[in-house]
C-alpha cells in the first residue's frame, strides 16, 4: 500500500503539480485548516503532513496545534515562501519535524521524498501479502488511529474483506477479538502518557479518544486493576528508586529539536542566548560573540545580569521569576556591556522553555540592536493583516518620513515579495519538471499551468514597478464599449476557474468614445473587476455586474459585486498601500488605480457594508 501524505496548502496549483510529481505516493490534499482537521480526525493511514504557513484565516504555525490534537504521532513538515526564524521558533513550538523553503527544489523534494520513505510502518507493505498481511495491516491501521472512533467496518474497508470475516480471521491468528486488540493499545498508550507527562487524567482520556474520564478510567481499571491515579503513584516510585540512572531525555534535547536548533541558528545574525532558571548562560551563539565580542568560552556558565547596564532589567528580572507563564514570550529593551568597554542598546526577545508540566527549565532570547526593532519583522503575522499606517504621526513637521517607518515598509514590502513571488514560482517549477518526465503527447496541461503562473507572476511584479513610478498618460481616442468589453473578457479569463454570474450594460454609452491611456484604463479596470469577482469566489450564488453610462462629458462604470462587503473600520484603510484582507495579494491593486486617476482627472468611490456587497464606481472625463 503507497505512502499516504497529506498536502494543506491553498495554491491549487501547487498541490496538483506536488501531486504528479511525487506520484508513487497517495497525496490527500486540504486548502484550509478546518479541511485538514476534518481529514485528520477521521480513521486513517496519513504518514506525513504537509502544512504551509501562508494559508486563509490561520496561518499554519497557528493551526499546528490544532492539526497535533487530531494527528499527534504524524509527522509535519512546514512550507514557508518567506522563511525566519520566527517561523522555525514556531514551527519547533508546534513540534513540527522540519521546516523547508519555497519554491522546492529537487534537492528539497527528495529531501521530502525520503522522509515520507523513512516513517517507520511495521510490516504494513507489500513484503507481507495473504492473511497475515491483511491483519498486519488491520494491526497498524487501529495502531494509527487508536484515539478515534474506529469499527470493524472501519478496518474491514481498509483491508477489503468482510467485517464478519475479519473478525474471524484477527481472532485465530492474534488470539483475541479486535475489539480487545484496541483497547490492549489505548491502555498501553494511556500508560506511557501517565508515566511520561504532567497531563490530568481527563486530559488523558481526551487524547485517547474517550469521550468522558470516567468511562476511561473503567476501562483502565479492568484491563490492569489499579485506577490511573494509582498507576501513575506506582510509576512515579518506580523512578524514585532508580532515580541515579539517567535516561535521554533528561540529559538532552531530541535530535529532532538539535537539528531545528541548527537551523534556527543557520537562519538568523541575531545574538542567541540561553541561560536556566537561575540566570546562567549555557548557550552563547556566534552572533551574540559578533554582537558584544565576548566567546562562549567566556560567557558559560555566567550569569546573564553580568551584561546589563541599563534599561528594563527589573521588569525583565519579574518576568523570569515568575511561577506560571501566561506569555509565551516578551520583548525589553536592554542596555548590555560590550568586551571593548562600551554599551549597547538591545531589544531582548525573551521565549520560556517550559518542560512536560509546564514548568519553567530555562529562557532562549533573541538579541539585535535597537536600530532594527522587532517590532518591524513582518513574519510574526501575515502581511496583509494590517495595513502599513501611512498617517502623519509617521511624518516629521519637516515632511520627511521617518526612519522606523521607513523600516516597518520596508520589512513588510519585502516579506509579501518573498511570499507572493515565491508562490507562482513553485507551481512552476513544479510543472516544469513534471513537463520533463513526460511525452510530449501529455505536456498540455503542465504548459497552461505555466502560463497561468507566469501571468500571475508578472501581474505582481507590474505592480511592483507601478507603485514605485507610474508613466505619463499617453491619450489616445478609443471605444467605450470596445475597450471596456476588452477588459471584462481579460478579467474573465483570469477568473476563470469561478462560477460568477456576470452581468454587464454598455448600452447607456451608445456608440461613445473616450481620450484615455488604454493600459491605465484596462489596469484600473481589471484591478477592481478582480477585487470583485475574488470577494464572490467563496459565494454559492456569486454575482458580479458592470455597467457603464455618459455622465454630460464623463463616464461612470459601477461595479457591483454581492460578496461580504468592508468592514466600516477599514473603509478608511482601503487606498493604503500594502492592505488587503485577501489571503492571496500584495495590497497595492486599489492604491495604484487611485493615483492613475488623479493623473488622468478621475475619481474611484468604493462603497460597501458588512453582508451587503461593494459598489466601486470610476469616474473619467471623456476628453483630455
Amino acid at each position: 500500500m503507497p505512502y499516504q501524505v497529506l498536502l494543506i496548502d491553498d495554491d491549487r496549483y501547487f498541490r496538483s503539480e506536488f501531486k504528479e510529481y511525487l506520484d508513487e505516493f497517495k497525496i490527500l490534499e486540504a486548502s484550509n485548516g478546518l479541511q485538514a482537521v476534518n481529514i485528520l480526525k477521521k480513521p486513517n493511514q496519513i504518514d506525513l503532513i504537509i502544512l504551509d504557513e501562508m494559508l486563509p484565516t490561520k496561518r499554519g504555525t497557528e493551526l499546528l496545534p490544532e492539526i497535533r490534537e487530531a494527528a499527534p504521532e504524524t509527522s509535519i513538515i512546514m512550507l514557508t515562501g518567506h522563511g525566519s526564524k520566527e517561523v522555525v521558533i514556531d514551527a519547533l513550538r508546534g513540534q513540527a519535524v522540519d521546516f523547508i523553503e519555497k519554491p522546492l527544489t529537487p534537492r528539497k523534494l527528495e529531501e521530502i521524498r525520503s522522509r515520507i520513505l523513512s516513517v517507520p510502518r511495521g510490516q504494513n507493505d507489500s513484503s507481507v501479502s495473504g492473511v497475515k498481511g491483511k491483519i498486519e495491516r488491520a494491526k497498524y491501521f487501529a495502531e494509527r488511529n487508536f484515539d478515534k472512533h474506529l469499527t470493524l467496518e472501519d478496518v474491514a474497508n481498509e483491508v477489503c474483506l468482510s467485517p464478519k470475516y475479519l473478525s474471524r480471521i484477527f481472532k485465530e491468528s492474534m488470539g483475541i477479538s479486535f475489539t480487545d486488540y484496541k483497547l490492549q493499545i489505548r491502555i498501553q498508550r494511556a500508560k506511557e502518557l501517565l508515566s511520561t507527562t504532567g497531563d490530568n487524567i481527563e486530559e488523558i482520556s481526551y487524547k485517547l479518544g474517550y469521550q468522558n474520564p470516567e468511562s476511561f478510567c473503567k476501562v483502565f481499571r479492568e484491563f490492569t486493576q489499579l485506577t490511573p491515579r494509582e498507576f501513575r503513584e506506582k510509576e512515579r516510585l518506580k523512578k524514585l528508586s532508580r532515580s541515579s540512572d539517567k535516561t535521554a531525555s533528561d540529559v538532552g534535547v531530541s535530535e529532532r529539536q538539535a537539528e531545528m536548533a541548527r537551523k534556527i541558528l543557520a537562519f538568523t545574525t541575531d545574538a542567541i542566548i540561553e541561560f536556566n532558571s537561575r540566570g546562567r548562560i549555557t548557550f552563547w551563539s556566534q552572533g551574540a560573540e559578533k554582537l558584544y565580542g565576548w566567546t562562549a568560552k567566556k560567557m558559560i556558565p555566567r550569569s546573564i545580569f553580568d551584561i546589563n547596564a541599563g534599561g528594563d532589567i527589573e521588569e525583565l528580572k519579574a518576568f523570569i521569576r515568575q511561577s506560571e507563564f501566561t506569555e509565551a514570550e516578551r520583548i525589553f529593551k536592554i542596555t548590555r556591556l560590550k568586551k571593548d568597554g562600551g554599551s549597547l542598546e538591545v531589544f531582548t526577545r525573551i521565549v520560556p522553555q517550559l518542560n512536560d508540566r509546564g514548568k519553567c527549565k530555562g529562557f532562549l532570547c533573541f538579541e539585535r540592536e535597537t536600530a532594527i526593532p522587532f517590532s518591524s519583522v513582518p513574519a510574526l503575522s501575515r502581511p496583509w493583516d494590517s495595513a502599513v499606517d501611512v498617517t502623519d504621526s509617521a511624518i516629521h513637521t519637516d515632511g520627511e518620513v521617518s526612519p522606523d517607518h521607513g523600516k516597518d515598509i520596508i520589512g513588510r514590502f519585502s516579506s509579501i515579495i518573498a511570499h507572493e513571488m515565491r508562490r507562482p514560482f513553485s507551481s512552476i517549477q513544479m510543472a516544469a519538471w513534471n513537463i520533463k518526465r513526460k511525452s510530449p503527447k501529455g505536456i498540455e496541461e503542465n504548459i497552461k499551468t505555466i502560463e497561468k503562473m507566469v501571468e500571475e507572476g508578472e501581474r505582481i511584479i507590474k505592480h511592483l514597478l507601478n507603485y514605485s513610478i507610474i508613466l505619463p498618460p499617453q491619450y489616445h481616442q478609443y471605444s467605450i464599449k470596445s475597450l471596456v468589453s476588452e477588459c471584462v473578457d481579460e478579467a474573465q479569463h483570469s477568473c476563470e476557474n469561478l462560477f460568477v454570474d456576470l452581468v454587464f450594460d454598455l448600452e447607456k454609452t451608445s456608440d461613445a468614445d473616450i481620450e484615455t491611456d488604454k493600459d491605465h484604463f484596462k489596469q484600473i479596470l481589471s484591478s477592481i473587476l478582480k477585487n470583485a469577482f475574488d470577494a464572490v469566489a467563496d459565494e454559492s450564488a456569486g454575482k458580479v455586474k458592470v455597467a457603464a453610462r455618459i455622465d454630460e462629458d464623463h463616464l461612470i462604470i459601477d461595479i457591483v459585486d454581492n460578496g461580504q462587503g468592508i468592514a466600516a473600520e477599514d473603509m478608511n484603510k482601503i487606498y493604503q498601500p500594502f492592505f488587503s484582507k485577501k489571503h492571496q495579494g500584495i495590497g497595492l491593486g486599489l492604491t495604484i488605480c487611485d493615483q492613475m486617476l488623479k493623473l488622468h482627472k478621475g475619481k474611484l468611490e468604493i462603497n460597501g457594508n458588512p453582508g451587503k456587497g461593494v459598489k466601486a464606481s470610476v469616474t473619467l472625463p471623456l476628453k483630455q
